[in-house]
């Protein structure tokens, strides 16, 4: 299988209502392969802003170098790693690692069908903001953002939300704020996700019986027993490679939730082929219900 074409499509979608510390809308380039057997792969160069210390934008010329290396070249399956940058299918000389989840992303869609993923359809949260209108589609476990409203208030509000929730404060409530939202909801709360710093205090609160995760910082404590945690939360677009997202997946014994940066539908795509990777152990609600907050396209 050869590329016979290889190209970059700059596209721009304005959010339905602004995200707070966002542009109004979410901007960057798709690149896409085609074959001389009609297979067409598509990855989503997007960033956000807060996450990734480095704007899209600036990256045209270097993924218009990927798109002149592609072309011409034979995938060489029977290279595949899945742990290698670019899955070793294509060779191109000094990739800035910035471009790795675009690029290995579009190469996932020319390997559909392959005994690498399994068939069946990720279960996906909802993400509730508070002050939004609520998703359409919640599910069983849904996720929400949380120290916003006063705490009574907030309470009775997520009382009354379907299912169980998942809250992430982003780091802004204290260890005797998180023994508050347990003693009023208990059972309801999936886990606290990210409620403050990283410390011993989380330890802690696991042996409370407190369920806690943690967000995508868990890359900075690899060498610490995270076994304690029900759940490690990834973002696979702030990694260098999608390669290095299944070198967490086949390693960490924690049950990993994927999740997304508000990518558009290209994106989204690719992180739903990331979980049905055949080297996840363990069955879980991912966090890609954000296509909701883009307008259609």
């Amino acid at each position: 299988m050869k590329i016979k074409k290889a190209y970059i499509q700059h596209f721009k979608i304005p959010f339905k209502e602004p995200i707070l510390g966002q542009d109004p809308y979410k901007e960057g380039f798709y690149f896409v392969c085609e074959t001389d057997t009609g297979k067409k792969g598509i990855g989503e160069l997007s960033t956000y802003r807060g996450l990734h210390p480095h704007d899209a934008k600036a990256l045209k010329n270097e993924i218009e170098y990927v798109a002149d290396q592609f072309l011409n070249q034979t995938l060489q399956f029977e290279k595949f790693c899945p742990h290698s940058p670019l899955f070793n299918l294509v060779v191109i000389q000094d990739i800035d690692p910035r471009l790795l989840f675009c690029v290995e992303g579009a190469l996932l869609d020319l390997m559909v069908g392959s005994s690498l993923f399994h068939d069946s359809q990720p279960e996906i949260q909802a993400l509730i903001i508070p002050g939004r209108p609520l998703p359409k589609n919640l599910s069983r476990i849904n996720k929400i953002k949380i120290g916003k409203l006063h705490f009574n208030d907030e309470i009775d509000f997520l009382r009354n939300l379907p299912g169980q929730l998942r809250l992430d404060s982003n780091k802004s409530i204290s260890a005797k704020m998180v023994r508050d939202y347990w003693e009023a909801l208990g059972e309801k709360i999936d886990y606290f996700e990210d409620p403050f710093p990283f410390s011993s205090k989380w330890v802690e609160l696991a042996k409370d019986g407190i369920p806690m995760a943690l967000d995508e910082d868990f890359v900075d404590y690899l060498d610490h027993d995270l076994t304690f945690l029900k759940a490690l939360i990834i973002k696979p677009n702030l990694l260098p490679g999608i390669h290095n997202t299944f070198k967490l997946i086949d390693k960490l014994k924690t049950p990993l939730v994927v999740s997304s940066t508000f990518e558009s539908k290209v994106g989204i795509r690719t992180l739903r082929r990331i979980t049905q990777y055949k080297g996840f152990k363990y069955k879980t609600l991912h966090g890609l219900g954000t296509l909701h907050y883009l307008e259609d396209h």
